[in-house]
């Protein structure tokens, strides 16, 4: 009896649910008659949802007009990136950038501070070590659902200690589709917004501009090396910016992370 009661008031929450959220196909998060979040993805299945889910969920929705007016100089919001602690080591990397801010204003880039040394960020880091050299660490990394690697780079300071200045998102992407590199941008730059606030500078460069007026052509200009597209934000310890741009028809995008800025 119990459980028929339970099964008939999730079908109740998810039709309510699926109402409220409209038709997008756009993943949801619904709320059981005893409190409980649940997130409704887009191939109808669902999961009790994590913080990391809701706050996902909540900026994927566009900013609204209101919130546009308080944020207009890409300083650091009131966001849920201030709120949120660090992800406990049973959760998935699945909600990006979450992990990349300093969730509870201890850290600069996921759980390391600029300065740090190289055995100091070896051991906050919990991802799979793929590369070291005397300058840097490369772990593998799954970001926003995008196959990637962050590399944490190094350099001497005046006492000749190896110490964390900067950090970068390689974009691994594995497609012929040059559209798809540009739709992985604007949804990382998105991303980005939703963290960090509006960006400092977003920047469209053309070296040639026979497709300047045709946006779905944008991902070939790139490739040909006609477009690169830049956008940046900034804080008082870090600027970060978003890059892509080609070649001979071959697409890079990266996440910059500079750190120690006064």
């Amino acid at each position: 009896m119990y459980h028929n009661t339970m099964r008939i008031d999730f079908i109740v929450f998810v039709l309510i649910g699926i109402i409220c959220g409209g038709v997008s196909g756009a993943p949801i998060i619904a709320t059981t008659e005893d409190g409980k979040k649940v997130l409704l993805k887009e191939d109808g299945s669902w999961k009790f949802a994590t913080q990391s889910d809701i706050v996902a969920v909540k900026l994927m929705k566009p900013a609204s007009s209101e919130e546009q007016k308080t944020d207009t100089q890409g300083d650091e919001p009131n966001s849920p990136r201030i709120q949120m602690k660090s992800h406990s080591s049973d959760e998935p990397d699945r909600a990006g950038f979450l992990d990349v801010v300093k969730g509870d204003k201890t850290f600069d880039i996921r759980k390391a501070m600029w300065g740090m040394e190289k055995a100091e960020v070896k051991r906050s880091e919990t991802l799979q070590l793929i590369k070291e050299t005397q300058n840097s660490l490369e772990y593998k990394f799954k970001l926003i659902g995008l196959d990637s690697k962050i590399v944490y780079k190094f350099s001497p300071d005046k006492s000749g200690k190896t110490r964390l200045n900067g950090s970068q998102y390689v974009i691994e992407q594995d497609d012929v589709n040059p559209a798809k590199f540009y739709e992985d941008y604007k949804s990382l730059r998105s991303y980005l917004r939703g963290l960090y606030g509006f960006p400092v500078s977003d920047e469209n460069t053309w070296t040639n501009e026979m497709y300047k007026a045709d946006e779905k052509n944008w991902g070939f200009a790139i490739s040909l090396g006609f477009l690169t597209c830049h956008a940046a934000w900034k804080n008082a310890r870090t600027r970060i910016t978003l890059n892509i741009s080609g070649s001979n028809h071959i697409l890079s995008t990266n996440i910059e992370y500079f750190g120690g800025l006064q």
